[in-house]
């Protein structure tokens, strides 16, 4: 019993030391143990960020079928509502008036992009300009004139106004979209026998 009381002053003098020791004793522990763990992170880390990259890399185009399911579930429906997807569009600018010569593209050599405000279809990866996506070139079709509308109204780079153009003449060529034939004059004094 009397070695008991000895000990138990020894452990009230030097409290605070061996509580800041197990603190440090703790620490080490964790430190050990978070170290370990965070080999671990490192690599998973290492794997998100390479898919998001893949994820994020504009040059992996993505498929037809994916696009023009994408046309028609209820994502595209609660991003663009009612709209056309160019109609709530804005392209920032310097100035008040809007550049008469548009951006070559939005996507960079190394595959993203490369603004922060890309052009309607840039922005959507889903948008897959093609002809046989009916759906997405009568976005860009007037429907008054049959004629796609011009790069002032639309703002689209350079490098997408020029794939839609190749995309809508492809379309109506195989006949997925309807057209009407220019009326042609004839000159009938050619055909008359003199």
């Amino acid at each position: 019993m009397n070695q008991i009381i000895p000990m138990t002053r020894f452990l009230r003098q030097n409290l605070s030391t061996i509580t800041s020791y197990r603190r440090i004793i703790s620490m080490n522990a964790n430190q050990i143990r978070f170290c370990s763990q965070d080999k671990r992170n490192d690599d998973t880390k290492t794997n998100r960020k390479q898919i998001e990259r893949e994820n994020r890399d504009r040059r992996i185009p993505v498929e037809l079928d994916t696009s023009i399911r994408y046309m028609k579930s209820d994502a595209f429906k609660e991003t663009y509502q009612d709209y056309k997807i160019w109609e709530l569009f804005r392209r920032n600018f310097k100035g008040q008036f809007s550049p008469a010569v548009p951006r070559l593209s939005c996507v960079g050599d190394d595959g993203f992009v490369k603004t922060s405000n890309p052009c309607a279809i840039c922005r959507d990866r889903y948008l897959v300009l093609h002809h046989k996506n009916i759906e997405l070139l009568r976005q860009f079709i007037s429907p008054h004139t049959g004629y796609v509308y011009s790069n002032s109204i639309l703002c689209l780079c350079h490098e997408q106004y020029e794939k839609l153009c190749v995309a809508v003449t492809l379309a109506k060529n195989y006949g997925y979209i309807d057209f009407e034939v220019p009326h042609r004059h004839y000159d009938y004094q050619y055909h008359y026998k003199l």
